[in-house]
């Protein structure tokens, strides 16, 4: 863990020193809303005291990213080396494994850490999917609460928009984050997939912001696991490809930004991913270990 207590301390008297505003209700509606974005004095702040510590923390190790997809279920056989660095996003904690070995964890939502229904009830996907949405956030708070005291935790949080509306954020929030030690990552609107990891480098879906912090920590080697970009969850039944097509494309875009770092990536049992990166099969997280896999 690079960042301590005090850190966070120090950071917070630093944001309230410039004032943190209130939501407000939006006279539109019945839903609650920050009066302005969370302003770039606040997004500066935090990366210059918190960020920017995890620069190069994990230099010369070996990253692994953990998707959702059924193939994370190949994998049948899981050791893990002192110089591996763990990570993945939302409902990992549904591995009976991989939950309980996380060094990385980042949650997608903003209403997964701060369950916060009432400010977003005038959204319609909110109304629809309300049931659903409230289980999943209280089991990530939960699992949250679990784990970050060994757990590096990360809360990806949007600016408000008429799109995104459940995914935005306050000054408030931000505060209530740095008080229980979790990291929020900001980013601005129209930022692009690859922007600047001091504020918006990040663009969902969650792994691309986490697979982007595993290369600013300095992650030489990074295997992919579970990324299958449609159909099956590694958890239940699920045929729906909706976002294969959007998911490969973002997964194409990563690739000059990868280039770019010295990072390399490979790619593990996913067939969808095979025609983009280096890619293995086996059932075996071991590196250790004398390679035996089968390249493509």
């Amino acid at each position: 863990m690079s960042i301590s207590q005090h850190d966070f301390e120090l950071c917070i008297k630093k944001l309230q020193k410039l004032g943190i505003r209130q939501p407000v209700k939006n006279s539109d509606s019945n839903s609650y809303e920050d009066a302005t974005p969370i302003s770039k004095n606040i997004k500066n702040i935090i990366h210059e005291d918190l960020i920017t510590k995890f620069k190069d923390i994990n230099k010369g190790k070996i990253g692994h990213l953990f998707g959702h997809g059924a193939s994370l279920n190949l994998i049948t056989n899981i050791k893990k080396n002192n110089n591996d660095v763990f990570a993945s996003v939302n409902k990992i904690y549904k591995h009976k494994i991989l939950a309980n070995q996380l060094d990385v964890y980042l949650a997608g939502d903003a209403y997964f850490y701060n369950n916060d229904f009432k400010r977003n009830k005038g959204f319609s996907l909110i109304k629809k999917k309300i049931n659903s949405i409230k289980q999943v956030a209280y089991e990530t708070k939960d699992y949250i609460n679990q784990i970050k005291n060994n757990t590096i935790i990360l809360l990806q949080v949007g600016e408000r928009n008429k799109y995104h509306k459940y995914h935005g954020f306050t000054d408030e929030g931000v505060i209530q984050c740095l008080n229980d030690g979790i990291l929020p990552i900001m980013r601005n609107q129209g930022a692009g997939v690859w922007g600047n990891i001091i504020t918006d480098g990040f663009s969902h879906p969650s792994v691309f912001a986490l697979l982007h912090f595993l290369i600013y920590t300095g992650c030489s080697t990074i295997y992919l696991y579970g990324h299958d970009c449609g159909g099956d969850y590694f958890y239940k039944n699920h045929t729906s490809d909706v976002y294969s097509g959007p998911l490969l494309d973002l997964w194409r875009c990563s690739v000059n930004f990868i280039n770019k770092s010295n990072c390399s990536i490979i790619n593990v049992n996913s067939k969808r991913l095979a025609p983009i990166f280096k890619t293995i099969y086996t059932n075996t997280i071991d590196t250790n270990k004398t390679d035996t896999k089968t390249y493509k």
